[in-house]
């Protein structure tokens, strides 16, 4: 701030304050002198009218014609006079008071940037996350990384331990990507990275940073106690836009492994630090957002709006070794597992007859047989069966029922062999905790579309 421009306006706002109290009393006076002038003409026109009575002639009436007239005009007059002065007094008072408001802080702008130029301590935010102006910390501001992958983007953040530096960031963040980019808010890029370890047991994984690094931060200790309403600070790449930013909340809720808190974190932020404002250190990262159903139970209830949650970071977790490329061919393996599983869907779900397949039957709410086919037209199952609908639908193909069945019976076959073979190659016990973790609805779903593919089967014969 410019405090010889403050000087210069405080002095004419001084100087008009002044000139307010001058005029203040200008009016004043004019008043009183108004005021006084009217008590003498009534003073000599009541000795006017005492004379002419003593003479022998009659007084003259104040509403007469004559001088009458004139000093009821010299005393309107007066009285328009006093009244306008009045008000002008009042709205000079007004000037005048907050001219001395607008001084008085100018006096304190001055104070404080004189403490400010003397290196004194002023009144700054109570946390150690932010300076004197309420901005946020380069040291916590340049550790947090935002991620960019080919599928997705989140948050990532600098720990420095043990003399070893981590990028820490959620698994799911680089789940589904097959490759990623990490930079900080200013636009510089990070490409050198050690080993990759995942947490067993949580949505967390590390990498192990080889460039230099100016900015880290520090994991709260084990024995750090996380309170409820204590006061926390999420920052990270909220809306995935790659600007970092941070917001404040309080812990809402605490189990052994997570922490509830109602920062705004939304999409974006996961794998961002939640910090401890007055420690600075971090307490967990965010892992999930989740919205509870909405009824009657939960309505007006903090369970009905979005709920976010942290990962607690003060405790220890045991980490596991592996290649970073391992994990994200686990990734890819589960997403081909589960397209797998919609197409043996649709297989089941074809209703073969002399006419076509009826490609049109809904399959998993709002897709159909035909666009779950198409979207997979390149693999060998749904290529027979495309096939065999084209040439049904153009009566190309002249079959009796029995005929139709049999043909229909070696898809189903084939479907099966495929979805068992798939199911036996995917080694779920053998995939770190994250995708592990989400195979269960995977599995669950392959085993059902193949009971109802046997089924389909036992009914052709």
């Amino acid at each position: 701030m410019n405090f010889s421009r403050l000087r210069c306006f405080g002095l004419v706002l001084g100087v008009g304050g002044f000139l307010v109290g001058c005029q203040d009393k200008k009016a004043q006076a004019r008043i009183i002198e108004l005021e006084k002038d009217l008590a003498e003409l009534k003073i000599e026109n009541a000795r006017l009218g005492a004379t002419r009575y003593n003479e022998g002639a009659p007084p003259i009436e104040i509403d007469s014609p004559a001088e009458g007239e004139v000093a009821s005009d010299l005393k309107r007059s007066s009285k328009d006079e006093i009244e306008q002065l009045k008000k002008e007094l009042a709205r000079l008072k007004q000037v005048e008071a907050v001219a001395k408001k607008t001084e008085k802080l100018l006096v304190a702008a001055k104070s404080q940037g004189e403490r400010e130029k003397n290196n004194e301590v002023v009144d700054a935010p109570k946390s150690i996350l932010f300076d004197a102006t309420g901005s946020v910390l380069p040291a916590f501001s340049n550790s947090i990384m935002i991620v960019e992958g080919d599928q997705s983007v989140g948050t990532g953040f600098v720990v420095k331990m043990d003399g070893r530096v981590f990028l820490y960031t959620c698994a799911h963040v680089l789940s589904g990507n097959t490759r990623f980019v990490i930079k900080n808010a200013a636009g510089r890029t990070f490409s050198q990275f050690g080993s990759f370890e995942y947490a067993d047991g949580a949505d967390m994984v590390r990498l192990e940073m080889f460039e230099p690094i100016e900015t880290a931060l520090s994991l709260a200790d084990s024995n750090t106690t996380v309170a409820l309403q204590s006061e926390i600070a999420a920052m990270g790449n909220g809306g995935g836009k790659g600007v970092v930013a941070l917001e404040q909340g309080t812990v809402l809720g605490i189990s052994g492994d997570m922490i509830e808190v109602n920062a705004g974190v939304i999409e974006g932020s996961s794998g961002g630090p939640i910090i401890d404002k007055t420690t600075g250190r971090v307490l967990g990262m965010v892992t999930h957002l989740s919205t509870e159903r909405d009824d009657i139970w939960s309505e007006g209830s903090r369970l009905g709006e979005v709920r976010r949650f942290a990962c607690r970071l003060n405790k220890a977790w045991p980490w596991k070794k592996m290649a970073v490329t391992a994990f994200l061919a686990e990734s890819k393996s589960a997403e081909i597992y589960d397209e797998l599983t919609r197409v043996l869907y649709a297989t089941a779900a074809l209703s073969p007859t002399v006419y076509g397949m009826r490609l049109d039957t809904t399959v998993g709410g709002s897709q159909t047989v035909q666009s779950i086919l198409l979207k997979n037209a390149k693999m060998p199952l749904v290529n027979n069966i495309l096939q065999m609908n084209k040439t049904l639908a153009a009566k190309r193909m002249t079959l009796s029922e029995f005929d139709l069945k049999k043909k229909f019976r070696g898809v189903l076959s084939e479907a099966i062999s495929l979805g068992q073979r798939n199911h036996s190659a995917i080694a779920v016990e053998q995939m770190s905790w994250y995708h592990r973790k989400q195979m269960p609805p995977s599995v669950k779903a392959r085993e059902t579309v193949l009971r109802m593919l046997f089924a389909q089967m036992e009914n052709l014969k």
